[in-house]
């Protein structure tokens, strides 16, 4: 919505107060025809619909909701846990299967949701699975009995859960036959999940194994899995107490010459191709550590690998580096996708070559854009052409070149000779996937995830009542350490931005910008000529150790994120000036092509934190506070 959309006729905006009132009792009445549908006409004889399942207890300071997970037939959705609004939508088309699926009845089955079926074979899983999941939780006695009540051509079923007593871990002990694997753990055991006196949480112990087995290969042990790990648990009659041993054995599928020797890597090869030909490579050569093979012409420069790839000749083998190098390599423009794998050395059983391929993208393509606008009432449309190239310098730079224009009917403006809207903009953007500074070492580079951005816009906008230009120009930086996602810094070193009003309609001008009303004060300085030029930095830390992948973001979790910026706008110009004796303007302030520049300082800071309930529930608090000083 653009700035002078608020200042329309009130007509407008009257009518669309009595839309939004008109949708919102649509919606009312739809919700309870929807919820009075019936599904009875889609069973068959003797089928039931399952409305409705219950998890209870008579154990205080138990939750039967954490295990419905583990319920294998739940009823149909409900919307806001009031009405089955996807059900009623469903019912609302022809109960016969053939002209159910034609038509509008068919559209109504696609975004609706069908009826559960009772299914008492499902209710027996379920039943199984409930008891199941409570006794890996140290419920060893743990029960369920099931309740099944039937009205009509619906049925309930409720599920009473038993937990009884919990067993908890009276004795903890650890056994090796392997020394050097003793002490490899002994290294990290106060990060051990286990401790005496715990519950018997058989989930925990799992756990427990696969962060035993990943410590581990950090330390070198590539050939170590889960079967390494076994757990014997003795329990006493009459008792809750449990003696847990972890023992780590050597299984008989095992390479017993290299599980128990860290591994180092002789030799690390990177193919720029997918596999050629026979397996012939026509050039090969070594750059920093690595040896590169290519079975055409070499299009990446071999600094984007020493950046992306973490192990190198003589280094440890680590699991973590080796899946960094896999999501570094991924997120380059110009690699589609990454094979890494992980060969013994014949003759020596301490040594692994790794080898890198790498599938490229196409380096070129086009989009095209089609929009249908809607601003307030008044149609539009808009095209876009987008270039982009992923491999200009042969460094995975990424190039985007964009031309956008579009076109609006405006109507219900008063006083104006033209009734339209055009605009018309072009922007560039140049992203290279690491950090162009001077001073940086190659070494220091590769410990960070990071991206250098250079970015230039010119949009041309010419309204009824005003015509406007904007170029704005930028240059920021952004990285994180590839051992630390959770904080994620940027640095904005110069951004540039210019607004010129050519034109602005005298009907605008003496309804909004001339006079005394304070309501417009603010107002007036949106439609001035502008110069800024800022520099700012900013930080966000995210407790999540792996935030990007939570399909919720923060929330759905116990976990907070802090966001700070800071900016100062004009400072390093104004000291310019004075340094060169410029004397100021009237108003007291520089001024830059004769326009005044903007000159401030700010600074932001934004808290969020969730609290998770359940897997359904949680609870958000957000707090923020800033300050400018102009």
């Amino acid at each position: 919505m653009y700035p002078t959309d608020r200042f329309k006729t009130p007509h407008n905006s009257y009518k669309g107060r009595i839309l939004s009132i008109a949708a919102l009792l649509v919606a009312y009445i739809s919700v309870g025809l929807l919820s009075g549908c019936s599904s009875e006409k889609f069973l068959h004889e003797g089928e039931t619909v399952l409305s409705d399942v219950k998890l209870t207890t008579q154990q205080k300071g138990f939750s039967p909701n954490d295990y419905r997970n583990y319920v294998r037939q739940q009823p149909n959705a409900k919307w806001f846990s009031l009405v089955k609004v996807p059900l009623g939508i469903y019912c609302m088309s022809k109960a016969d299967s053939v002209k159910g699926n034609k038509g509008f009845s068919k559209v109504l089955r696609n975004i609706g949701e069908a009826p559960v079926i009772y299914d008492t074979l499902l209710t027996r899983y379920s039943q199984l699975s409930l008891e199941g999941a409570m006794n890996s939780q140290g419920w060893l006695h743990a029960d369920v009995d099931t309740t099944i009540t039937r009205k009509g051509h619906k049925t309930k079923v409720q599920y009473n859960l038993k937990p009884n007593g919990r067993f908890y871990i009276s004795h903890l002990s650890r056994s090796f036959d392997d020394f050097g694997i003793q002490r490899a753990y002994a290294a990290d055991s106060a990060n051990t999940l286990l401790r005496r006196g715990m519950p018997l949480d058989l989930n925990r112990l799992s756990s427990e194994r696969d962060r035993v087995i990943k410590a581990l290969q950090e330390q070198g042990y590539y050939f170590l899995n889960k079967e390494f790990i076994t757990f014997d648990i003795d329990t006493l009659a009459g008792s809750l107490a449990a003696r847990v041993n972890m023992r780590f054995q050597m299984p008989a599928n095992a390479d017993s010459l290299r599980a128990y020797i860290p591994q180092r890597y002789r030799k690390v090869n990177v193919y720029e191709d997918a596999l050629a030909a026979n397996g012939i490579y026509r050039d090969s050569t070594e750059y920093r550590g690595l040896f590169f093979k290519y079975a055409s012409k070499r299009q990446l420069n071999k600094r984007v690998f020493v950046y992306h790839v973490g192990p190198r000749p003589d280094s440890l083998y680590r699991e973590s580096q080796l899946q960094t190098t896999y999501a570094r390599l991924n997120s380059l423009p110009v690699i589609n996708y990454t094979n890494i794998r992980i060969h013994p050395v014949a003759d020596r059983h301490d040594l692994v070559d790794c080898d890198i391929h790498v599938h490229r993208n196409k380096t070129h393509s086009i989009g095209l854009e089609v929009e249908g606008t809607n601003t307030a009432g008044d149609f539009g449309a808009a095209l876009a052409l987008t270039y982009s190239n992923r491999n200009i310098f042969n460094g995975s730079e990424m190039l985007t070149l964009k031309v956008r224009g579009a076109y609006e009917a405006i109507t219900g403006l008063e006083g104006y000779s033209n009734q339209n809207y055009l605009e018309w903009s072009a922007e560039a953007g140049l992203r290279f996937s690491t950090l162009l500074l001077p001073f940086v070492k190659i070494d220091q580079k590769r410990k960070l995830q990071a991206a250098s951005e250079a970015k230039l816009m010119y949009d041309m906008q010419d309204r009824p009542e005003f015509h406007r230009r904007v170029l704005t120009g930028a240059w920021s930086y952004s990285w994180n350490n590839v051992n630390n996602t959770r904080l994620k810094h940027r640095f904005d070193l110069l951004s540039v931005n210019y607004v010129y009003m050519p034109w602005i309609s005298d009907t605008f001008r003496q309804d909004y910008l001339e006079g005394d009303d304070p309501y417009y004060s603010v107002l007036r300085y949106s439609y001035d000529n502008l110069f800024i030029v800022k520099t700012g930095y900013g930080f966000t830390y995210n407790s999540l150790r792996n935030a990007a992948s939570q399909p919720t973001g923060l929330y759905q979790t116990n976990g907070f994120q802090i966001k700070v910026n800071v900016e100062f706008a004009g400072n390093v110009l104004s000291g310019i000036f004075k340094a060169l004796g410029k004397k100021r303007g009237d108003d007291g302030s520089y001024d830059l092509f004769g326009i005044a520049y903007s000159q401030y300082a700010k600074f932001d800071f934004d808290y969020a934190k969730s609290i998770a309930f359940n897997e359904n529930n949680s609870l958000a608090f957000h707090a923020a506070l800033g300050i400018g000083i102009p």
